[in-house]
């Protein structure tokens, strides 16, 4: 299920559409679609939020990096 994207998603749903539309059973299906849909959904903002924390974190790791080195060369001269 990692690799589920929200256009998976759609195309599921359009399929229900037209299994409810020729009078298929599928409110079972319905069911579990969603409730992927809402994990899905749910998680994704989620995922966004950690990868910028991530990309914030990585940049001011960086920089106190750099800081220290320089601090260290500072040190070193005198």
């Amino acid at each position: 299920m990692s690799n589920l994207k929200k256009h998976h998603l759609v195309s599921v749903d359009d399929v229900i559409v037209l299994a409810e539309v020729t009078k298929l059973d599928v409110e079972w299906l319905r069911d579990y679609h969603d409730e992927v849909r809402e994990i899905i959904v749910d998680n994704i903002m989620y995922y966004k939020n950690l990868k910028t924390d991530l990309a914030n974190s990585t940049e001011l790791l960086k920089s106190k990096k750099t800081s220290l080195d320089n601090k260290k060369l500072e040190r070193l001269k005198l």
